[in-house]
């Protein structure tokens, strides 16, 4: 792949890049609470969304149905913040108030359940709190208090009904919603090192992949809990390449082929293909970042690659 674009998107850093669901653009979230959003073919700066100053935005969702619609995720002082947007009229639509700082959040399928995790609060409880709320028109959330006892740094709201949830502290829950009642409702439960990300992959996403914050990495049977593989330490993982943390993963329904996304600290990339039992290094991006790497979009079967970073760049990368 070759550079063909590259631009400084913010002068804060880019903590992620979030592609449509109609593809038709690319949602660039900054550490200092800015949303930009980009035409996903050109690149062109469409328009923009400043929350107010004393917000810290945690994660965006983009409604599935509705690519105008954007959900935020908040921390504002000790308390936190869900809201919706209209992306058209810079309008907000609805706003949820939470007792603790916000992190992660999750929009089911069909668009009725909104999910929100927060921090650990402190006091009086020590709790983390995992929140639903019916967004037809519901406004009391149901909460689940007892499964958690550090922070939620991320959700997934997943097709039957399923939903999956990490903590830094060592865990990975699932939850049947066929039911509110939490102890009822929780299904599996993994333990691993301070699980930063995971995601669901294979041909009907039946496993799971977690990465730690110790740069580790391994795969597992998401219904059982069964380990499948373990790889230690990815930043050992190849003589070729300076690999000094991961970013993320991503499938490849067609090919049913996993991939992981490391980078080096001077904000060079490196594609692996993830094997069962080893990675094997594919591709390096070199010369577009100089800071560290945050999020990476890479459309498989077009060849194309969008990343951005600390250094506040937005790269275009494009198979030769």
């Amino acid at each position: 792949m070759q550079l063909v674009q590259q631009f400084r998107a913010s002068t804060s850093y880019i903590q992620d890049l979030v592609l449509s669901p109609s593809r038709d653009y690319v949602a660039a979230v900054t550490s200092n609470s800015l949303v930009r959003f980009y035409d996903s073919n050109t690149l062109q700066l469409q328009t923009d969304l400043n929350i107010l100053p004393d917000s810290l935005i945690s994660e965006i969702t983009i409604d599935p149905s509705n690519s105008s619609l954007l959900w935020i995720a908040e921390k504002k002082g000790s308390g936190g913040l869900v809201s919706m947007w209209d992306v058209r009229t810079k309008s907000q639509q609805k706003e949820l108030r939470v007792n603790g700082p916000v992190l992660s959040i999750s929009l089911n399928c069909n668009q009725t359940i909104l999910a929100a995790g927060t921090e650990l609060i402190p006091s009086p409880h020590d709790e983390s709190l995992l929140m639903f709320w019916d967004i037809r028109g519901g406004s009391n959330p149901v909460v689940f208090r007892e499964s958690h006892s550090d922070d939620i740094t991320q959700l997934f709201l997943e097709r039957f009904d399923f939903i999956q949830r990490i903590r830094i502290s060592l865990l990975v829950c699932t939850f049947d919603l066929t039911t509110f009642e939490e102890d009822d409702a929780l299904n599996q439960v993994i333990k691993d090192n301070s699980v930063y990300k995971v995601g669901f992959f294979g041909p009907q996403y039946e496993f799971l992949y977690l990465m730690t914050h110790i740069e580790t990495f391994s795969l597992w049977k998401a219904n059982t809990g069964d380990k499948l593989s373990l790889y230690g330490d990815v930043r050992s993982s190849s003589s070729n390449v300076e690999l000094n943390y991961l970013i993320d993963c991503q499938y490849d329904e067609v090919g049913q082929r996993l991939y992981l996304w490391g980078g080096s600290n001077e904000g060079n990339l490196s594609t692996l293909h993830v094997g069962l039992n080893q990675l094997s290094l594919i591709n390096c991006l070199n010369g577009g970042h100089s800071e560290i790497v945050r999020s990476v979009l890479w459309d498989i079967h077009n060849g194309i690659v969008l990343s951005a970073g600390e250094d506040g760049q937005i790269c275009y990368w494009k198979s030769t």
